[in-house]
């Protein structure tokens, strides 16, 4: 809250050029700082999270910036960048005195069937994917058709293909994606295309169309291969509690918690889906959204460490 604050009287000088213009200024200020997680109390704790949480305001200030450019003034955006070089330097026990820590997942005491199955606004939610889902579909299709033409001319086709995942209440379905796999020596590797495409969640782009077909939502649990499934169902205790929602293109296990490769770390993964399903808001659905870009920053950059 304390830094929302700062958002606010820094944009105060901005008046001078209009009121609409300092409004504009608060706007983008508080976009920044909640995209890229800069309220929160363990961005700041590893460098990989401060890098990312930089590189996420730097990409929402070009965007601000293009858009500023053709329809007003370009200098609204000046308080959100300061303070964005403000953040990312200030020393991190400061920013631990000024900032809360959030409770990102759930504890194994915590867990109750009844609570789980309380009624939500699922028409509200439906309504919600219709129209992001359309609206990244429609954004994000010139990167799409891109996409599509290098898969084809690096490996033939087909470009998109059809995955067997599990969704809502165990049931089976066909989850789209791009293909960036290619035989070798008798096995699937990653493909060149591929190591370009998969750091940046590009080969994901087609699962709107699942989302739209009311196969995913935009915000859930990871849909997971029936392997994993029937892996969750014999060593994760309480584990078809996170089927009570569809699974999702992003998620709050996604966003706060890394991939998971060992039994022990898709328990604690299953903790965060399982806070999210118990918890699960129309709002807390907007943040997700909101906070993916910083994720993909953090793990694009840890990879690279």
């Amino acid at each position: 809250m304390i830094l929302y604050i700062v958002d606010l009287l820094v944009c105060i000088p901005v008046l001078v050029l209009g009121f609409v213009e300092m409004v504009w200024a608060v706007i983008f200020c508080f976009i920044v700082s909640f995209m890229s997680r800069a309220n929160e109390r363990r961005t700041f704790v590893k460098d990989a999270e401060r890098h990312a949480s930089l590189l996420t305001s730097v990409a929402i200030l070009m965007l601000g910036g293009i858009v500023t450019f053709l329809v007003g003034e370009v200098i609204v955006i000046l308080p959100a960048f300061l303070l964005t070089v403000f953040k990312y330097l200030l020393p991190v026990r400061i920013l631990l005195k000024i900032t809360r820590q959030m409770q990102e997942k759930i504890t194994p005491e915590e867990i109750s069937a009844d609570a789980f199955h309380k009624k939500h606004n699922g028409t509200a939610k439906r309504f919600l994917d219709i129209v992001a889902g359309s609206f990244l579909l429609v954004i994000l299709s010139p990167i799409l058709l891109l996409s599509v033409l290098l898969v084809i001319l690096h490996s033939g086709r087909p470009a998109i293909i059809r995955q067997e995942r599990v969704g809502k209440g165990g049931k089976p379905f066909m989850m789209f994606k791009l293909r960036t796999f290619s035989r070798q020596n008798g096995t699937h590797a990653v493909n060149s295309v591929g190591k370009l495409l998969r750091p940046l969640r590009i080969d994901e782009i087609p699962q709107l169309f699942n989302v739209l077909r009311g196969e995913m939502s935009i915000v859930g649990p990871r849909p997971e291969l029936p392997d994993f499934h029937e892996m969750g169902i014999k060593c994760v205790p309480d584990y078809e509690l996170r089927l009570l929602v569809n699974p999702g293109l992003t998620g709050w296990a996604q966003i706060n918690y890394k991939y998971t490769t060992t039994p022990e770390e898709y328990l604690e993964k299953t903790l965060y889906d399982l806070f999210y399903v118990k918890n699960r808001t129309l709002l807390m659905d907007f943040k997700c959204m909101a906070k993916t870009p910083h994720a993909l920053a953090r793990a694009l950059l840890t990879k690279k460490e």
